[in-house]
């Protein structure tokens, strides 16, 4: 869709933004291609991994949505390994390579960042994840000047 926006319609500098797993893919897509001029993402989640096994047991404050059983962490594990052995295999698609927090070192464009404190589904620790990765870099790239 970038490529047409600027090859078609004349568009040339192209921000993206993305709600949750919008925001996730507009991490993942800066990565690759550095002429993104800027992200503006909410509530991404940092793995959908991380985000799957904290929907049932519970974020780092242990608080888990209302209504949702306390499920150990083992049983989630094999659970996702189930459906992501799925996934994989219907769609092509890897859950566990679904980590904009990997990403995002890679990322040099400005982002601005939003997320609720009161959001159950992608905590808001999940935002500081992936803007710590990204400010680590660079600092990392800037002392290369």
């Amino acid at each position: 869709m970038i490529g047409w926006l600027r090859e078609y319609a004349g568009v040339g500098a192209v921000a993206l933004w993305g709600r949750s797993m919008g925001a996730v893919s507009s991490v993942m897509q800066a990565a690759r291609d550095p002429s993104i001029a800027g992200l503006v993402l909410d509530s991404p989640f940092a793995s959908l991994e991380q985000v799957a096994l904290e929907l049932v047991s519970g974020g780092p404050d242990g608080d888990r949505p209302e209504g949702v059983p306390n499920v150990p962490g083992f049983l989630v594990k094999s659970a996702l390994r189930m459906v992501a052995s799925s996934v994989k295999s219907r769609a092509g698609f890897d859950l566990y390579k679904c980590r904009p927090v990997d990403a995002a070192p890679t990322c040099f464009m400005p982002a601005l960042f939003a997320t609720a404190h009161d959001d159950v589904l992608v905590r808001p620790h999940h935002s500081r994840l992936i803007f710590d990765a990204d400010r680590k870099s660079t600092r990392l790239n800037s002392s290369h000047l």
